[in-house]
């Protein structure tokens, strides 16, 4: 018993090493799934419009920050249901601070379409976690 512990090591030191890998990478049939993958967004064309929940007014014309509308909703009301043959997508700016959806309590978007040109993008203009959007429900749209 006592050479056979010599014996035993030798033999794991002398084999070759082989790499693991899963099956399926090997094979390279078939990718694991990202939850978070990353999206080149190129440079679209974009409408610029402004939200601001504590200063704005959703009668103003939302183009700059300082004449900003007050609700996501009238945003999204400004904005046509496809932008894949408007001349540009569009950008709302969401200003810093906590963006209400009324009595609804949650915004709802369905049917919107956008393109690689033309989509729809929402931006926090103070920074990450500035901006603080109600419940989304996003149905049937594509590049929003």
């Amino acid at each position: 018993m006592r050479n056979a512990l010599p014996l035993l090591l030798l033999c794991c030191l002398a084999a070759p090493a082989v790499a693991a890998q899963p099956p399926a990478a090997a094979a390279g049939a078939v990718r694991p799934f990202d939850a978070n993958p990353t999206y080149d967004p190129g440079k679209p064309d974009l409408t610029d419009l402004w939200v601001d929940p504590l200063r704005g007014d959703d009668s103003a014309p939302g183009t700059t920050r300082a004449r900003a509308l007050k609700t996501v909703r009238v945003a999204m009301a400004r904005i046509p249901h496809d932008t894949r043959t408007a001349g540009s997508g569009y950008r709302i700016m969401l200003a810093a601070g906590r963006h209400l959806a009324g009595s609804e309590g949650g915004l709802w978007l369905e049917g919107r379409k956008g393109s690689r040109e033309h989509p729809i993008v929402f931006e926090s203009a103070d920074g990450p976690l500035k901006a603080v959007l109600p419940a989304l429900a996003i149905a049937r749209c594509s590049f929003v």
